[in-house]
């Protein structure tokens, strides 16, 4: 038999659903790969562990149903009171019983099959009476019929007594004995009193084999612990590394593009890509405008940062060679929580670019990158309105963005009461109802000035 190779290698296509999106939130590479042997390693360990365990819970199961039904059918066949094999015997050795009727047939002295025979032999019509004469003839059968029916009665007596359960030495007595200590010996062997029946021998190696699994199954288990924690640790070490920094990136496009599908906006990975300065990939998701809006083709730019050592300036400066980079006028630079610059503003605009701080794994932070991607359009709208020269008033406009930052600044000023004062919990998130409900208010006002600056630019 060929032994084990120390390394296999196996391509599979994996068309299940589940699977493809927990797959897919590991980066391509050793990442990706050390995710699915550690997920292969565990579900194989799984089977083999489950395998285990429901053959052992069928050969318990069988076990007892299979000493159930022997016992059942033991009693009711020797029962010595009803049982078929007692009823069977009575049938047959009673008083004009089955035994008795059958040797009535063959010997019986009237019309048996015994006298019938003789009877044609050396009965007063056989050839023997024939030939002997008539006097000697009478004494002659005579003295052999009486010495025939001698033995025949004598006969018919041993074989009655051969099936009496009267007689110790009789052939049922002797048979019925043997029954019983067959009986006896079999129910030993299915009784766990007795130390060295079946039954107990069979519960030992079970109990043997539970053990076994039991074991195997803490050794299943403490594995799956070891895998898991290495998955964990490779997870951490992702999140320290640059790499880390990528997946933020990806987490930030893609919802950029769920956001600006939902109104009609076509969002663009570009961080792999050079734009129009040489070599340069800096700007790494460009917005185009939809077709519907008035602004339509209009484009920002976004840049992604989760790394630490930015400033409030290095952002500012990188925008506005991203804006230069993807030819876009109006910018939009999303940090990340985890390595954003202390004392900075969650979200604030600076002439045509906002800067916001964004929480990948907070889901109440997608407030504030919602709220910013709403105000780079609403820039948007407002700069193709005075290209354009179209009287609208973009006073509200500018209101309502300054009231946007206001609100995204008070909300990110409560949730840090929230994480030191518990007291005034009530009080803080009251609060932060009002000024959510007052942050859509004003997004609302955004998109309603853009709609009428659309209809006022068409009418003109």
């Amino acid at each position: 038999m060929n032994e084990n190779p120390l390394c296999l290698e196996v391509s599979i296509t994996v068309a299940d659903s589940e699977l493809i999106t927990e797959i897919s939130r590991h980066p391509e590479g050793d990442n990706r790969d050390d995710f699915i042997l550690g997920a292969l390693r565990i579900g194989v360990l799984t089977l083999k562990r489950a395998q285990g365990q429901i053959d052992a819970d069928l050969i318990h199961k069988e076990t007892n149903r299979l000493v159930e039904n022997l016992n059942g059918a033991l009693a009711k066949f020797f029962d010595p009171t009803d049982g078929k094999f007692t009823e069977r015997v009575e049938r047959l050795v009673r008083k004009d019983g089955e035994l008795e009727q059958l040797l009535h047939q063959q010997i019986g002295p009237n019309n048996s099959e015994l006298s019938r025979t003789l009877a044609a032999y050396v009965g007063e019509q056989s050839p023997l009476m024939q030939v002997l004469s008539a006097d000697e003839s009478e004494g002659f059968l005579r003295a052999l019929s009486e010495s025939i029916q001698k033995r025949l009665d004598d006969q018919r007596t041993r074989l009655l007594n051969e099936f009496s359960l009267d007689d110790e030495r009789s052939v049922l007595s002797r048979l019925v004995k043997h029954v019983k200590a067959s009986q006896s010996e079999i129910t030993d062997e299915f009784s766990l009193d007795k130390e060295g029946s079946a039954l107990n021998r069979m519960r030992k190696e079970l109990l043997e084999l539970f053990e076994v699994l039991r074991k195997d199954n803490a050794d299943f288990r403490s594995e799956v612990g070891e895998q898991l924690a290495a998955i964990a640790a490779r997870k951490e070490e992702a999140q320290r590394s640059t790499r880390h920094g990528v997946e933020f990136e990806e987490a930030v496009v893609a919802f950029l593009q769920d956001a600006s599908q939902r109104v009609g906006d076509i969002a663009t990975a570009t961080g792999n890509t050079t734009g129009n300065i040489k070599n340069c990939k800096v700007g790494d998701c460009v917005i185009k405008i939809g077709p519907d809006e008035q602004a339509a083709g209009a484009l920002i730019v976004a840049e992604v940062k989760e790394v630490s050592g930015y400033t409030l300036q290095t952002a500012l400066d990188e925008i506005e060679v991203g804006k230069k980079n993807r030819g876009a006028g109006v910018g939009l630079f999303i940090f990340s929580k985890k390595t954003a610059p202390p004392n900075l503003e969650p979200m604030r605009r600076y002439g045509n670019d906002v800067v916001v701080i964004w929480n990948s794994e907070d889901q109440a932070s997608d407030v504030y990158l919602s709220a910013a991607l709403s105000v780079t359009r609403a820039i948007c709208a407002q700069s193709q309105a005075r290209s354009k020269e179209v009287e609208l008033d973009v006073d509200s406009i500018e209101s309502a963005i300054r009231d946007v930052e206001k609100q995204i600044n008070g909300l990110d000023e409560i949730k840090q009461w929230s994480e030191t004062i518990e007291n005034n919990s009530n009080k803080i998130l009251n609060r932060v109802r009002i000024m959510r409900n007052n942050l859509v208010a004003q997004v609302g006002i955004l998109d309603n000035s853009v709609a009428d600056l659309r209809t006022a630019i068409s009418e003109g």
